[in-house]
C-alpha cells in the first residue's frame, strides 16, 4: 500500500496479517480522524476488529504478499557520513556492522550515543529525536554569531563546519541502513542530502 509521509516522501506499508488488514479496513471506513478524546464507540469497534475473525482483503491481494520477504528485519550494518553528533566535519564515515545481533552502546555523556540513534531514526523517518518545529532538517537554516548577526545557512542535521568560509560549501550527509531478514534477504535505506552552495 503506497502512502506519503509527513515530509512528503513516498513510502510503502505492507499489511501482512489478516489482523492488520482488519484494523486498517476499519480505520479507513471510520469517520473519526482526531486522535485526541476518541469516542468510546470508536474504541469498542476498533477492539472488536482486533479480535475478529476473517480477512477483508481480496484473494489476489493475499497472494501478492510474500511471507519470506517480510520480517523480522534486523539491522545488519550502518554507514553514516556528515551527520551532526556522529561525524566531524569532513571526517571519515562511521561504519558499524551488527550482523543482526543485539547491540548495547555504553559511553559518557556527549560521546554520540543519542546522535547514533537519531541518525538511524532520521534515515527511516526523516525526523530526528527531540526535534521540534515544522521546518525540514535538510533545509538550510540561518546560522548566527554570538551577537545575533547572520553568518550563513546550514542544514541542522549536518555536522557544522569549523569556519565561516565552509558555510558556503555543500553539506554532505548520508545515512545508509542495511537490513536482513530471517531468510537472508537484504534491504537497505539510504537518506542523503546535498546542500548546494
Amino acid at each position: 500500500m503506497p502512502w506519503v509521509d509527513s515530509a512528503g516522501r513516498s513510502a510503502i506499508v505492507q499489511l501482512v496479517t489478516a489482523k492488520q488488514r482488519r484494523l486498517f479496513y476499519y480505520l479507513r471506513k471510520s469517520a473519526t480522524r482526531d486522535v485526541k478524546a476518541l469516542p468510546q464507540p470508536f474504541i469498542d469497534a476498533l477492539a472488536a476488529a482486533y479480535v475478529a475473525v476473517g480477512d477483508p482483503a481480496a484473494p489476489s491481494v493475499e497472494q501478492s504478499i510474500n511471507p519470506s520477504a517480510s520480517g523480522p528485519w534486523k539491522i545488519q550494518a550502518l554507514k553514516i557520513e556528515g551527520f551532526g553528533g556522529v561525524n566531524i566535519w569532513n571526517g571519515s564515515p562511521f561504519e558499524l556492522a551488527t550482523d543482526c545481533e543485539g547491540l548495547l552502546i555504553e559511553g559518557p555523556n556527549g560521546s554520540g550515543k543519542s546522535s547514533l540513534i537519531s541518525a538511524m531514526i532520521w534515515a527511516l523517518t526523516g525526523e530526528r529525536r527531540r526535534d521540534q518545529g515544522k521546518s525540514s532538517l535538510e533545509t538550510a537554516e540561518p546560522v548566527f554569531d554570538m551577537a545575533g548577526n547572520p553568518l550563513g545557512a546550514w542544514p541542522p542535521v549536518a555536522s557544522y563546519p569549523p569556519d565561516l568560509v565552509s558555510l558556503t560549501t555543500p553539506a554532505n550527509v548520508s545515512v545508509e541502513t542495511v537490513f536482513r531478514n530471517t531468510e537472508g534477504i537484504q534491504a537497505s535505506t539510504i537518506l542523503p542530502i546535498r546542500k548546494s552552495s
